[in-house]
This record gives structure tokens, C-alpha cells and sequence, in this order.
């Protein structure tokens, strides 16, 4: 392993590279052991606020933490990541920035670089998945995944739109909205021959570990089914949104899913 890496000091004109024991030109490499003793000669010197305040010294060390899996608000790190540092989850490639204080550190997911700082675009799922046939049995169609945190601060949302066909027969159909592993009936015993539906719906943060959803479902261009509901969701953890469908008339195809986006919405 290369035990050499870059440091840079934004606060010389022109920029230079501080390494122990003297500066050098931009882009040169100090050794690893050297460059720690002088971050440690910078702090020594320096008072950094780290709960609530900054510093206005541009050349602050801010650390990164890394941890395999995405971070629990109040445990992970607690007591040691300060106010504004930065936390990479190497399993999932999501980086967070600690909003609470160093005691109990409150870890807020970073925006996609590629999207508005307010709102963010989901993965979409464009697959095209037919349900099963087996009666009385609920298939997936399409899924959204919402990375952990994601809904970390009151008022921060979640909106989500499926599409697709039911199956050409006549058949009752059920479908379902399924967040985490909570079960939400859009609609029970439609029977739809062959027609579209589109399931859209929002899902906000009403405090820690509380979410108000709603969702509507059209079949054949016309509302059917509508739902305004409290849920208890743990938004420290990875959340898929799916719709289902089953088919309760006979062991035939209930549904067809073509399509499913979803949008994140800043508090």
C-alpha cells in the first residue's frame, strides 16, 4: 500500500503543501506519519469549535469517518464525530454529514451531486415484471429502494408514482401499497380487463420514527381506491416502497408492472 498522500494548505498564497517540517509545492507528497504530527502542530494551536459553532480558520482539519453500513443517529461514533464531519457508509456508498453534536451525532445523507440541493431523484425502476399466477398470492411489480436517513429531519418527503396493466381477464384483483414491511390495501376485488392503473402517493416525516402516507390508485383512467395513513417506519434503515398485486378469483395473472419513480423532497 502507498503509505503517501496529498495535503493541501488553502490559507498560504499561493497554495501550498504543508508537510512536518516545512511547506512544499502544491501536489507534493509528504509522508503519511509526517503529515499527522503537523495536523497535530495545526490543532494544538488552533481552538475548534465542534458543537454548534465553526471555525473560521480555513485551514480546520474536517475529518471522515468511515463505517460499513449506513449510520444509527446517537450511537455510531457518538462521542467522537464532531458537528459538520462527514461519514462515508462503504457498503451502500452514501456519504453523511453530522448535524447533531459530537455527544449524540445526527447523521443527514448528502444530496446527489447531479440533482437540485432540495430535491433528489430515486432510482427508477423500469422493468417490466407480470405477477405470478398462483391465487390469493401477492406479486411484486415494480420497487423503489430510499437509502437509510434519508427522511432524517420533520417535513422531509418522499413522493412515488407506479404504472402497468392489469391482466387481460376478468378476474377480482387486489392491489396493495407494501413500505417496508408494512402492508397499505389500495383496492380490493377490481375487475379490470386488461386496462392501465397508476398508483401515486407521498410519504413525509412527522417526527422520529413517524410518517403520514397517502395514495391514490387509478384503474382504466378513473380513481378507485384512495388511503391517508399514519406509519411507523424507521427511517435510520433502507426503505423499499412496491406495489403488489394478487389475483383472489382464480390461478390466473393479476397484473402486469411497467414503470416506478420516485422523488425525494428536502424538509
Amino acid at each position: 500500500m502507498n503509505n503517501k498522500i496529498h495535503a493541501i494548505d488553502s490559507s498560504a498564497t499561493p497554495p501550498q503543501a504543508r508537510a512536518y517540517g516545512g511547506p512544499a509545492t502544491v501536489g507534493v507528497e509528504a509522508d503519511r506519519s509526517s503529515l499527522v504530527q503537523a495536523l497535530i502542530c495545526d490543532f494544538s494551536a488552533k481552538a475548534v469549535t465542534s458543537a454548534g459553532g465553526a471555525s473560521t480558520d480555513r485551514r480546520t482539519f474536517v475529518p471522515i469517518y468511515y463505517n460499513a453500513g449506513a449510520p444509527t443517529n446517537g450511537t455510531t461514533f457518538a462521542g467522537k464525530v464532531a458537528r459538520g464531519s462527514i461519514l462515508v457508509d462503504t457498503t451502500n456508498n452514501v456519504a453523511y454529514v453530522n448535524v447533531g453534536t459530537i455527544a449524540s451525532p445526527v447523521y443527514q445523507s448528502f444530496v446527489d451531486s447531479r440533482a437540485q440541493a432540495d430535491v433528489l431523484a430515486l432510482a427508477s425502476d423500469v422493468s417490466v415484471n407480470a405477477s405470478g399466477t398462483v391465487q390469493n398470492t401477492f406479486y411484486p411489480l415494480n420497487t423503489l429502494t430510499a437509502f437509510a436517513n434519508l427522511l432524517s429531519a420533520n417535513g422531509a418527503g418522499i413522493e412515488f408514482e407506479f404504472a402497468g396493466t392489469l391482466a387481460a381477464n376478468a378476474n377480482s384483483k387486489d392491489f396493495r401499497l407494501v413500505l417496508g414491511a408494512t402492508n397499505i390495501t389500495l383496492v380490493t376485488g377490481n375487475t379490470g380487463n386488461g386496462v392501465p392503473f397508476k398508483v401515486y402517493g407521498t410519504m413525509y416525516r412527522t417526527g422520529v420514527g413517524a410518517q403520514i402516507v397517502t395514495a391514490e390508485i387509478q384503474i382504466a383512467n378513473t380513481v378507485v381506491g384512495q388511503i391517508v395513513q399514519t406509519t411507523a417506519l424507521d427511517e435510520t434503515t433502507v426503505l423499499t416502497i412496491v406495489v403488489q398485486s394478487q389475483n383472489t378469483a382464480a390461478a390466473a395473472a393479476s397484473a402486469t408492472g411497467k414503470f416506478a419513480a420516485g422523488w425525494y423532497q428536502a424538509k
